[in-house]
This record gives structure tokens, C-alpha cells and sequence, in this order.
């Protein structure tokens, strides 16, 4: 009886787009969203069995190669209505997939996506993506290479860059500092008595993390694009600092710290002589 109700019902949905409106959403057990490092989009939608018609809002884009199989990889009928799919009445779940042809955008070495759609995303990554970026925000990529987005709406911003390293050395110690930016970094500087570093960025719209040792220069920091103030987010832990901002332009990018490696490395030997000038200067005293 309920295989004839599921057909009745299908016929409905194909027949009368005018009943569209009286379909209830799907149920979404998982949304599924792969970005590959040329930029290819695919979804996967999975969608919980259900006693009525359904229909499902497809992720905005351009759909190309849809397909929606039961699960035992066979073809499910459905019906596609503009941006949403209805499926019919069915004891089994249905698997949605399809590719996005122009969902990300290239802009300045940077992919950039205004994604928008209200239910709980997991985004998967190529290996090769250590951070992304969620509406100017840096994210930190874990082992799996995937970030869960609940509700989703965010400016989604990646690019895969060639990390420059400067080595600062000051005294004996010798600092590593690692670039992660959309554009060339040259004529990386440190100076300590100012407590800043700076470096020169070639192009406009450069996204740039900039990961140091917090021995080096410690929070929190001013960062000026030449004399005008720049906005910029920060990670730390233990040891290190990202410091992550978007400049407007080329020019010089200034960090200024409110502590800097110390001197002590370099006033050390000094600080020794003057104790064992002191020492012998002055008689000692024995007690009695």
C-alpha cells in the first residue's frame, strides 16, 4: 500500500509544480561541501527517509551533473523546480550530488565565496591547505582538513601560498619568521629599540599571515599599512603569534610590538665585568 502511496505521490510532484509551495523541507542529516585545489565545488546532500513529498534547496550556484541515487547507488526520482529539488515519499535516504561550476571566485591569487545557506555545513580541503580564512577571520585547518560551519552565512577566502621565512637574528638568537601571503614579501627589517618589524607588500587586496616567535616581538600590536591603521586578527599559543590582515594597497607593513627581544644578550658581558670590578674594589667582610 505504501509502495502506492509513494507512486500517487511522485506523480503529484511531477505533474503539479503548483503544489510546490505546500512541500515540506527535506530533513538533512549531512551537507557535504569538497574544494579541490583548482577550485571545483561538489556538494552532497543527505537526506533522511520521509513519509511525504520533500523538497530540498539546492546550495546556489550553477548545478551541473546532478544526481540523486538511493542507497544501493541506484537513480531516485525526483523533480527539479528552479533552485530546489522534490523528492518523493521513501523509507530509505536519498543522496543529492552535483558540482558548482561558479561558486568560488579568483581574485589576486585569492578563492573567495560568499556562501550563504542555513543549515549545518562540513567544508572539506585539499591536503595541501593549512588556514582558511571565514569573513576576514583566520581558521587553522586541523589533520582532517575540514571546518563545520552552523547556519552558515561567511565570506569564505583561501589561496595556496609559497611560505617566505625571514631569519632576524639579534645578539645570539636567531629568529624565524614565516610569511603565508597572497603576494611577494621583500625587504623584511627588525628594530628593536622601535619594537617593530616591517616588510613590503607588491600588490593590492594582499592577504597576509605573518606567524613569529612572541620572544621576538610580544602582544598585543599596532599593524599600519605605511601611516594608515590596518585591522587584523590574531592567533596565539605558548610560543608563536598569526597575525592575519587584508592591506589596501602596496606599500611598507609595519608591526610594533609593546616588548621586543631583549638586550640582555648583548649587555651580559658587560654586566659581568662591572661584578668583578665591584668584587675586587671592596674589601670583603668576615665575620667574627
Amino acid at each position: 500500500m505504501k509502495t502506492a502511496i509513494c507512486v500517487i505521490a511522485a506523480a503529484l510532484i511531477l505533474a503539479v509544480p503548483a503544489v510546490f509551495a505546500d512541500v515540506q523541507p527535506a530533513q538533512q542529516e549531512s551537507l557535504h561541501i569538497n574544494i579541490t585545489k583548482s577550485g571545483m565545488v561538489a556538494v552532497s546532500h543527505l537526506i533522511a527517509d520521509s513519509d511525504v513529498p520533500v523538497r530540498l534547496l539546492l546550495v546556489p550556484g550553477t548545478v551541473n551533473g546532478l544526481e540523486v541515487t538511493d542507497p544501493d547507488g541506484n537513480p531516485a526520482q525526483h523533480n527539479k523546480t528552479g533552485t530546489h529539488l522534490v523528492l518523493p515519499p521513501s523509507d530509505e535516504y536519498s543522496l543529492v550530488r552535483y558540482e558548482l561550476a561558479d561558486a568560488l571566485v579568483l581574485r589576486d591569487n585569492v578563492w573567495q565565496w560568499n556562501y550563504r545557506y542555513l543549515e549545518k555545513t562540513t567544508f572539506f580541503f585539499s591536503n595541501t591547505l593549512d588556514m582558511i580564512y571565514v569573513s576576514g577571520m583566520p581558521v587553522i585547518l586541523d589533520d582532517k582538513h575540514a571546518v563545520n560551519c552552523h547556519g552558515c552565512q561567511m565570506l569564505l577566502e583561501f589561496f595556496f601560498p609559497v611560505t617566505q621565512t625571514a631569519h632576524i637574528s639579534w645578539g645570539s638568537e636567531n629568529f624565524p619568521v614565516s610569511f603565508a601571503s597572497s603576494v611577494r614579501i621583500d625587504s623584511v627589517t627588525f628594530d628593536q629599540p622601535q619594537k617593530r618589524m616591517s616588510f613590503a607588500v607588491d600588490r593590492p587586496d594582499a592577504l597576509t599571515t605573518v606567524i613569529m616567535p612572541l620572544a621576538l616581538l610580544w602582544e598585543p600590536y599596532d599593524i599600519y599599512l605605511d601611516d594608515k591603521p590596518v585591522n587584523y586578527h590574531n592567533i596565539s599559543n605558548q610560543t608563536h603569534v598569526w597575525l592575519s590582515f587584508k592591506s589596501d594597497g602596496p606599500g611598507i607593513i609595519t608591526i610594533i610590538g609593546t616588548t621586543a627581544v631583549p638586550e640582555f644578550t648583548l649587555l651580559l658581558p658587560l654586566l659581568l665585568a662591572t661584578a668583578f670590578v665591584l668584587a675586587i674594589s671592596f674589601p670583603r667582610i668576615i665575620p667574627r
